[in-house]
């Protein structure tokens, strides 16, 4: 992969203050993706959020030895294909379960959906925000870029070639309805 960005963060703990989400998402209660610019010298980057409105945000800022995984999948719907990211906290004290999961759904024949991961997946650190219902930060963790996600987007794209896209949003009705995050999380 080409052009990666070194966006390691460089002055340790740190709060943000300012941190303003689009109002599609003020009251979204789960992992979503924005453009941000955390380090000026190097302009923007694509940062994960999770936001919950429960107090259960301040449960999974705790977790001791913070670590964040990603599942990958394509499913295939009456309505077209679904491409799911799983994202999971494990529990460090049940090792057979995570402590938290959420979801993206993507529709791996629209550009316009995968952009934005492809260039998460260019970076060279994933930056993770945790906000509560105020949209204000309880947590900010960083993970080396390990994840695989372009190999997962390329994968998706190439295996969904000729695949016809009919209603994205019916698509995701349909595999939310089939699908748990339990069950995405043992497939």
């Amino acid at each position: 992969m080409k052009n990666i960005l070194n966006n390691k963060w460089p002055y340790g703990k740190t709060k943000f203050t300012d941190i303003r989400i689009p109002e599609l998402y003020k009251n979204f209660n789960g992992i979503f993706t924005l453009n941000v610019s955390l380090d000026k010298s190097l302009g923007t980057e694509v940062a994960l959020y999770i936001r919950d409105e429960t107090d259960f945000i301040y449960n999974v800022t705790n977790v001791k030895s913070f670590q964040l995984f990603m599942k990958t999948g394509i499913v295939k719907t009456n309505y077209g294909p679904l491409l799911f990211l799983l994202f999971f906290i494990p529990d460090p004290e049940y090792k057979s379960k995570p402590f938290a999961m959420y979801d993206i759904h993507l529709n791996p024949l629209k550009q316009e959906f995968l952009i934005p991961f492809y260039d998460l997946a260019r970076q060279s650190h994933w930056h993770l925000f945790l906000l509560n219902k105020n949209n204000v930060q309880v947590g900010f963790f960083e993970f080396k870029n390990n994840f695989r996600l372009y190999e997962a987007l390329q994968n998706a794209e190439e295996a969904c070639k000729g695949m016809e896209s009919i209603d994205f949003w019916r698509a995701k009705e349909e595999f939310m309805n089939q699908y748990s995050l339990d069950d995405l999380y043992l497939l």
